[in-house]
Formats: C-alpha cells, sequence, structure tokens
C-alpha cells in the first residue's frame, strides 16, 4: 500500500467452506469460499441484492443459495471451514456467480478477508490484489515487484487475463483431443 501509485490492496485467498441450512442440516454441494475485498476499486461482484461485506462478522451468499434456503438479508447465517465448528455470520448481501469460475455448484460464500483467513485456517493469502491510482499503471508492477523481492510473481492485469485465454484454449484443445479419440474408437 506504500508503493507510489498504489490505490489499493487486499488479500485474496479461495478455500472451501459449507453452509449450515434453514433446516439446520448442511447445504448439499461443493462450497467455495473467497475473501471478499472490502476497497470498491477491487471488488468485482455483480451484487443482487444488499451489498458486499465491509467488516467482520458479515457475509455475501450466492443468490441460488439464498433462495433455496430461504435466507433473508440481516439474519444470522451459520457458514464452518477447516478451523472448526460452523459460526454465524450476518447475511448482507446476495451476488450472482452462475456461469463464473465462481460457480462450483455448491454455496458461494464471501467473507472479509480476516473471516476468511479464520474460516480456511490459513495463515497468509493466496495473492495481493492491487488497484493503481489514475496514470499510474505503466510502471507500477515494476515498483511494487522491487518493494516484495525476488521470490514473489508480480503480474499485470493483461498478463492474468493472458494467462486464463491460454489455460481455457489449452483446456479447449485438450478436450477436443478427446473427442476425436473417443470418435476415432468409435
Amino acid at each position: 500500500r506504500a508503493v507510489d501509485g498504489v490505490r489499493a490492496a487486499e488479500g485474496e485467498l479461495t478455500g472451501t467452506a459449507g453452509v449450515v441450512g434453514s433446516d439446520g442440516r448442511p447445504v448439499l454441494g461443493y462450497g467455495v469460499l473467497a475473501a471478499i475485498p472490502t476497497d470498491a476499486a477491487l471488488q468485482s461482484y455483480d451484487v443482487v441484492a444488499g451489498r458486499l461485506p465491509a467488516q467482520p462478522g458479515e457475509l455475501v451468499l450466492d443468490q441460488r443459495t439464498v433462495a433455496e434456503q430461504g435466507f433473508d438479508l440481516g439474519a444470522p447465517v451459520r457458514v464452518g471451514g477447516a478451523s472448526g465448528a460452523a459460526r454465524p455470520y450476518t447475511l448482507v448481501g446476495t451476488v450472482d456467480v452462475a456461469g463464473t469460475p465462481r460457480d462450483m455448484g455448491g454455496p458461494f460464500i464471501g467473507l472479509v478477508g480476516a473471516d476468511a483467513l479464520t474460516a480456511t485456517g490459513r495463515r497468509g493469502y493466496e495473492r495481493i490484489m492491487v488497484a493503481a491510482e489514475a496514470g499510474t499503471a505503466d510502471h507500477l508492477a515494476e515498483r511494487v515487484a522491487e518493494v516484495v523481492g525476488a521470490d514473489t510473481t508480480v503480474r499485470t492485469r493483461q498478463e492474468i487475463l493472458d494467462a486464463a485465454v491460454a489455460d481455457e484454449v489449452r483446456d479447449l484443445r485438450q478436450f477436443n483431443l478427446g473427442l476425436l479419440t473417443f470418435a476415432g474408437v468409435a
């Protein structure tokens, strides 16, 4: 955050967790838990109702889970992770994750960073997201790299997007190769 040109910086992580349903039983499906940034410059969620969590003790869930369980904004929802028993968080919003990499078929759980670390039992973040001040993005990655050291990989938004596209192309090629193999066998 102290690097010249940094507008905002926050930790990011994803893990697994579970939601206790309105009937007291676990909500089925692979539950994805994510640390939600509190700074608007770093947020990339489609909020359907309410808002994103702004402080510890608050959470958002995907709209499908909220609808299926009949959860109400402002009500407590119990979430458990690797760190132990489920604890209550206040539901402050719902997000649309359908059709995105955040949709794994089960609940999507968004907590602020400190709560996400606690729920997952992790001691640190997977990566740090940085937003640039207007007009400073050109050399910001270089300045950040100087501060964090050689052990850390620093990538620009474009490099991250290019890598994601390359991964999708590779996955599509592998899928097509699998289809051709099955066609050849048939």
